[in-house]
C-alpha cells in the first residue's frame, strides 16, 4: 500500500475533476514495547478534526487484503475485536490508552487497525504493532 497525499501542512485541498486527495490515518502504539502491568497509548491521527475513529485489534498482522475504496486490512482478520470508538480531538488525534494486564499470558505481539472518516469518506490507517514483554 501507499500514500497518495501526505501533506498535513497544506491549506489547500489538491484536486482533480472535483475530487479532494485525502491523506490516509495513521496509527501507532507509544509506546511500541511495553512491559506488562504498564500502559501504552493507541494514537489515530484522523484526516481531519472530528473524523470518526473505530480502533480494532488483533493477535497478529495478517494478509494484507484490499477493501475498496477504504484501503487495506493489514491485521490478521480471523481474530479480531474492537477496541473502541470515538472522534478526533480539534488536532485531529484521537488517543485510547491500554493498560496491560500483570499475567505473563498476555506476553506476546498484537496489532491494531483503525478506520477512521466521515459518512463521506472512510480510510483504513496503517497496521501498528505492539511488543508486550515480561
Amino acid at each position: 500500500a501507499f500514500q497518495a497525499y501526505a501533506s498535513a501542512v497544506s491549506t489547500t485541498a489538491v484536486g482533480m475533476r472535483g475530487l479532494a486527495f485525502q491523506r490516509a490515518p495513521l496509527r501507532q502504539a507509544q509506546p511500541p514495547v511495553a512491559p506488562i502491568g504498564t500502559t501504552t497509548n493507541l494514537v489515530t491521527q484522523a484526516a481531519a478534526p472530528g473524523d470518526l475513529v473505530l480502533l480494532v485489534m488483533s493477535v497478529g498482522l495478517g494478509p494484507a487484503i484490499a477493501l475498496p475504496p477504504f484501503g487495506v486490512v493489514e491485521i490478521d482478520v480471523s481474530s479480531f475485536a474492537s477496541l473502541g470508538v470515538g472522534f478526533a480531538d480539534p488536532q485531529g488525534y484521537f488517543g485510547l490508552p491500554l493498560s496491560i494486564p500483570n499475567n505473563p499470558a498476555v506476553i506476546g505481539a498484537y496489532a491494531f487497525q483503525s478506520l477512521a472518516g466521515n459518512q463521506f469518506r472512510l480510510f483504513l490507517a496503517n497496521a501498528a504493532s505492539l511488543t508486550v514483554t515480561p
